[in-house]
């Protein structure tokens, strides 16, 4: 009866809500103390009794059984929780263990930067000391430069330091301008021997009735547009210029210069624009003005004023081709008064000048224009 009494009382404890944790083992490890002393008061009980009903013993020793039982559950019990308090205490210290290698790496990279950021200081103060040296060597060079132009010799060490940086300048600025006049001497033959022919007569009906005027020229700036009697005054105004104009000032009327040469000088002034940084430009112009002049002189026509100087500049200036058109238009078709006092020509028989004359009797029958068939024929581009 005591043994049930105290698995009673035992059970009763293992079921009541748990304490914390320490109480609970000392709870249990007094109900075993309890339980152990009972048992050994039972035990001397028994001995002193002389017999006991078999009953009772069997009782005994069931309640016996049951206390060793749930002293094992009991055992069981406390092992399971003391693992789970292991395992917890072990995660713990895994998870401390990760955050210190975190924070360790990070010191790391930390470490890592800021080398890096020194080294990149160290990198722009090396920049900026190289830039300093440069600088201190540009102005060095620049005050021996400013030095050396005081003294005579400066222009010939440019010009030589020149020749070193480009040794080919010349040659390559040279050599399209000779190739200019090569083809524009070629052209002039081909000009000269195949197409001086007489001009057919004038078919605009404008055109062919204008009279002639004596305040500007007679065609206008774009009378030669329309190809009218043919192509060659466009053509070779457009396409060869200094053909046309040479052409044009070497006319008896005009005798204003001798066809190669004036083609020569033309052609050359136009060539040499680049190598002469615009000057010949200038030149060229001067040289197209004053033959507009001239051409204005022999006319009849307002010459030598500000405003037919102005107006010969700019439309040689703006529209060089339309000049040209225009000035053959006006020594090619129309009759000036001074054509009766213009002496015969002298043909000359070199074998290459003869290749340049020409004899292009005009036709038309404009006012102040030759008849049919009566141009001079011994006007010639040469």
């Amino acid at each position: 009866l005591c043994l049930l009494c105290a698995a009673i009382c035992t059970w009763c404890a293992y079921l009541a809500p748990e304490p914390p944790e320490s109480n609970r083992v000392q709870m249990k490890k007094a109900a075993l103390n309890v339980l152990a002393f009972l048992a050994g008061v039972s035990g001397l009980a028994v001995e002193q009794r002389p017999a006991v009903a078999p009953g009772l013993l069997a009782q005994e020793d069931a309640a016996a059984h049951v206390a060793s039982s749930l002293l094992e559950v009991s055992d069981t019990a406390v092992q399971g929780r003391q693992e789970r308090v292991e395992n917890m205490l072990s995660a713990e210290q895994a998870a401390l263990l990760s955050q210190e290698q975190a924070l360790e790496s990070i010191a790391a990279q930390q470490a890592s930067l800021a080398q890096q950021q020194q080294a990149l200081k160290e990198r722009e103060a090396k920049v900026e000391e190289e830039i300093s040296q440069k600088l201190a060597g540009l102005d060095a060079s620049f005050a021996q430069v400013s030095a050396s132009s005081q003294s005579g010799s400066s222009l010939e060490a440019g010009l030589e330091t020149l020749k070193k940086w480009h040794p080919k300048t010349y040659l390559e600025m040279a050599l399209p301008p000779l190739i200019y006049l090569g083809l524009v001497v070629v052209a002039g033959w081909i000009y000269g021997r195949h197409f001086t022919y007489p001009f057919p007569e004038i078919q605009n009906p404008e055109l062919k009735e204008r009279p002639f005027s004596m305040d500007d020229f007679t065609f206008g700036l774009f009378d030669a547009f329309s190809c009218d009697p043919d192509k060659r005054i466009f053509c070779c105004s457009c396409f060869c210029l200094p053909i046309r104009w040479a052409d044009t000032a070497s006319s008896p009327k005009i005798n204003f210069m001798a066809f190669l040469p004036g083609l020569m000088l033309f052609a050359t002034l136009i060539s040499l624009i680049n190598l002469t940084y615009g000057a010949t430009f200038l030149a060229a112009l001067g040289l197209g003005v004053l033959n507009r002049q001239r051409i204005r002189n022999i006319y009849g026509l307002p010459h030598k004023t500000c405003a037919s100087c102005t107006s010969d500049t700019a439309t040689w200036l703006f529209c060089s081709p339309c000049a040209v058109m225009q000035e053959a238009m006006q020594v090619e078709f129309v009759e000036s008064s001074l054509d009766a006092t213009v002496p015969q020509m002298v043909q000359m028989n070199h074998p290459i000048m003869d290749k340049f004359s020409t004899a292009p009797p005009t036709t038309g029958n404009l006012a102040g224009t030759l008849p049919a068939g009566q141009r001079k024929a011994n006007q010639s581009c040469c």
